[in-house]
Parts: structure tokens; C-alpha cells; sequence
């Protein structure tokens, strides 16, 4: 993994432009479009074991455009994966508008097993595809197929509550009584398990403070992992803070 960090002065920017709701119009003035030297030396090195592998990295199709190769040039596994020879999940509700809300097999209840479906309905009622996935041993076979895509990230053998639309998503919530720091042990547990969380924030922990709470983390060098995302549950309702 070869990181490739904004800048300070960027990401205040940032920042500012999400803040004013502009963040889709926000463009950074320094775009890395070339692989950092390190990563080409890692290749050169190692170029027996990628020829060797199986299947190209998830991301390369997505970033076809930085590759030496064009889309059309890259070849894919065609034949069946596992996730396609094994029904994994098992369908809970679809909605008007094509979303679904499926449960992975052998899933097993949890404390927060209310809290997931309301937040499992409220992207389905969007349009969006939601699994609810339960934890499984890195070693078994299933977890490949569910979490294979985590492999090489920070996150491998990490088991994130939810899967929407692709992307990975972990919910926290607190053990009573509340109190105000448990909001900040939520981020940081959270981000543990992916780079998008959902916090209960059922007792109402005013935005600032947690917006606070994720820029200090982002600040922090002894910060190893990455915030993209974080929504707040809500009594019922999902609202996007960051």
C-alpha cells in the first residue's frame, strides 16, 4: 500500500467546501495521475507473483484511465465466482424504486439488530442494495467471497456490519449508561472496521461536537485509519454528517 495524503492546506478547503455544501463542485489544485515511484518498484519487483495471480485488483477497472492499459485491454476472470455458485444472502424486502434489503445465511442476531434494519430499510427505501452481513472467521471460505475485497487494506479480516451498494459500512452503538465520550470511542472504534461508519447518536449529541470529534482524528499523525463517510442514527432516522 503506497498512501497518498492531501495536503493540509487542501483538506481545509475541503472542509470549507463541504461545510457550504459544494463539495461535489470542489476539485483539489494537485491531482496525483501517476503511480508513485515506490509503487512502480514494488511491481518490478514482484512482477512473478502478479502474473500469477487469479484475478486483477478491484480497484483497476475503476482507475483504467491512470493504467498504461485501456478498459479493453484488461483482461477478467469470466467464469463463475463463488459468489455466484453460492447463495450467501438470503432476501428480507424489496422496496418500490429497485431496493433490497438482504440478510447474509447463518446470520446471527445482535443488541443492535433493531437499529441495523431500520438503517438497512432506510437506504433500500432510497433505491440503494443493503446486505446485513454477520461475523465469520477470516479462515473460512465464505469470508472471501463477503469480505474478499477488504484483503490488503487496513480492514482485512475486519467484518463491517453492512454492505451498501458495494461499499462496506460499520454501525456503533453505546453500552448504558451514555455518556458524552463515548461518542469519540464510537468514531474511533468504528473506523477500525471501515472508512464509513453509522453512530447512534439516539442521545442527541449536538453535530459540532462530532464533527469536532472525526477532523481531530483526521489531524491525528498516530491516526492509522481513513474517515470517508460517517451518518448518524438518529431515533429511526439517518442523516449524513461527513
Amino acid at each position: 500500500m503506497v498512501p497518498v495524503m492531501i495536503s493540509q492546506g487542501e483538506f481545509g478547503e475541503r472542509v470549507k467546501a463541504r461545510k457550504e455544501g459544494k463539495l461535489d463542485e470542489w476539485k483539489p489544485k494537485v491531482e496525483i495521475k501517476k503511480p508513485p515511484k515506490t509503487l512502480n518498484e514494488w511491481g518490478k519487483k514482484n512482477g512473478e507473483r502478479i502474473a500469477g495471480a487469479k484475478q486483477l485488483p478491484y480497484g483497476m477497472m475503476d482507475n483504467a484511465k491512470f493504467l498504461s492499459l485501456q478498459p479493453n485491454q484488461i483482461k477478467t476472470d469470466s467464469s463463475p465466482s463463488h459468489m455466484d455458485t453460492k447463495q450467501l444472502f438470503s432476501l428480507y424486502k424489496t422496496f418500490t424504486g429497485g431496493g433490497k434489503v438482504e440478510i447474509m445465511n447463518g446470520y446471527t442476531p445482535k443488541s443492535d439488530h433493531k437499529d441495523l434494519l431500520t438503517i438497512a430499510r432506510y437506504f433500500a427505501q432510497k433505491g440503494d442494495k443493503v446486505q446485513i452481513t454477520t461475523d465469520i472467521h477470516f479462515k473460512d471460505e465464505i469470508y472471501r467471497d463477503v469480505f474478499g475485497r477488504l484483503e490488503g487494506t487496513p480492514y482485512e479480516r475486519k467484518c463491517p456490519d453492512l454492505i451498501i451498494n458495494g461499499k462496506y459500512y460499520e454501525y456503533e452503538s453505546f453500552m448504558k449508561p451514555f455518556k458524552k465520550r463515548k461518542m469519540a470511542n464510537m468514531i474511533s472504534h468504528g473506523t477500525k472496521q471501515s472508512s464509513r461508519i453509522i453512530i447512534n447518536n439516539n442521545k442527541g449529541v449536538v453535530d459540532r461536537y462530532i464533527h469536532r470529534n472525526i477532523l481531530e482524528r483526521l489531524k491525528d499523525k498516530n491516526f492509522k485509519y481513513d474517515i470517508d463517510e460517517v451518518w448518524l442514527y438518529e431515533k429511526g432516522k439517518v442523516k449524513r454528517i461527513f
